[in-house]
């Protein structure tokens, strides 16, 4: 099952995503909820821009990873994959989606959640 199927389909529990202007994004996973910025482009501290559909895609893998053993008794430390091997997998995963979008195959997005800047899109764009 993809990530974003199971998002969609899973009946037994639900993602809230909330939209903002802040360069505000992140997945709280206590209360399952995403927040996006779909106006804003971050660029990676590899120089590598990242679309807003890209950045709410890592964020969709957060929530994924955290609630795909949602079924599962839960044990303490026992549900959740490390805080660093959580990252690696959004960061793989916008990575495969920053590659499909723009025809690329680089191997990583970015090295750190540093990011160097952050731009606004305008209507034109």
């Amino acid at each position: 099952m993809s990530v974003v199927s199971f998002l969609r389909d899973n009946q037994n529990f639900m993602i809230s995503i909330h939209l903002n202007d802040g360069n505000n994004n992140g997945f709280n996973k206590n209360v399952n909820e995403l927040m996006w910025d779909p106006t804003k482009v971050i660029v990676t501290n590899l120089d590598i821009p990242l679309e807003p559909i890209v950045i709410l895609s890592h964020e969709l893998k957060h929530a994924y990873d955290f609630n795909k053993d949602y079924d599962k008794p839960i044990k303490q430390g026992e549900r959740y994959l490390e805080k660093l091997e959580l990252e690696d997998s959004a960061i793989e995963f916008e990575t495969k989606v920053h590659n499909a979008l723009n025809n690329k195959s680089i191997e990583t997005t970015r090295t750190d959640y540093v990011s160097k800047s952050s731009n606004k899109l305008s209507i034109e764009e």
